[in-house]
């Protein structure tokens, strides 16, 4: 929420005042009514190819699966005000993996050299501009010689070491989620996999099967979130993530475990 009378700008969304927020430089516009984009489904407009979608006040039943693209934002009018109610199992889902994930073998890495060496490894399967995790950092895949060579894109900064475990794979970048509350999904609420970046912030998830889920992600950002009674698995549940930042977040009354 932005001060009286200054202008904040989130993406392409520029929001003015407290309680007040112009559309006019996001792609489309989700209403109850369709008024403004002909757009009252929040999946329909991400499926059109929208990249920044702002949604107006009031409750929205998806039965489809909200898919974020990379650099896509998802973001609400208002804190607590816009109301997303997933049926049929859908989710919410920021997935920038493809499908792909390359964890074979092991590498080596020279400290000032731009060029990984695997072993046992397959980074053919790999292409130019995925991400691969070695140690605690994310680099970019400049080039990729054979399935046991690569090149980042910047040099390697850290010491020479042989036989380190890394995750490769495509990822999103810059993901942004605001001003929501996801329900009652039979699935998990929110699905963030193979995201960096990004940031999710001013959310609640209530009732949801599992409430969130961040799977091979990092450099991340959640503030404000509020997790309440997901009715199987965890409030939130965490695999293979490095430097995720959580600030000022409530998991409460969840039935199998708050944090997993």
């Amino acid at each position: 929420v932005c001060p009286n009378n200054v202008a904040h700008t989130i993406g392409r969304v520029k929001l003015i005042d407290e309680n007040k927020s112009s559309s006019s430089l996001v792609d489309v516009v989700v209403s109850t009514t369709g008024e403004e984009d002909n757009y009252t489904s929040i999946a329909e407009a991400f499926s059109d190819g929208n990249i920044n979608v702002f949604v107006k006040n009031g409750a929205y039943v998806e039965t489809s699966d909200i898919i974020i693209p990379n650099y896509g934002k998802l973001i609400g009018e208002a804190p607590g005000s816009v109301t997303i109610v997933l049926g049929s199992g859908a989710q919410i889902k920021a997935d920038g993996s493809s499908g792909l994930k390359e964890t074979a073998g092991t590498v080596g890495v020279t400290r000032n050299s731009s060029t990984i060496t695997g072993s046992g490894t397959t980074f053919t399967n790999l292409s130019v501009n995925n991400y691969i995790l070695i140690g605690n950092n994310y680099y970019k895949i400049a080039a990729i010689t054979n399935a046991t060579s690569l090149d980042l894109d910047v040099a390697y900064k850290g010491p020479t070491k042989s036989g380190l475990s890394y995750i490769a794979q495509p990822m999103f970048t810059g993901v942004t989620i605001n001003n929501v509350v996801i329900a009652n999904s039979s699935s998990t609420g929110l699905y963030c996999r193979a995201v960096r970046h990004s940031h999710v912030y001013d959310i609640a998830t209530v009732g949801n099967s599992t409430n969130i889920h961040i799977v091979d992600s990092g450099d991340c950002n959640f503030g404000t979130i509020t997790s309440l009674d997901s009715t199987v698995g965890a409030g939130l549940h965490v695999e293979n993530c490095m430097d995720l930042l959580f600030n000022c977040c409530k998991w409460v009354c969840v039935i199998l475990v708050g944090i997993l």
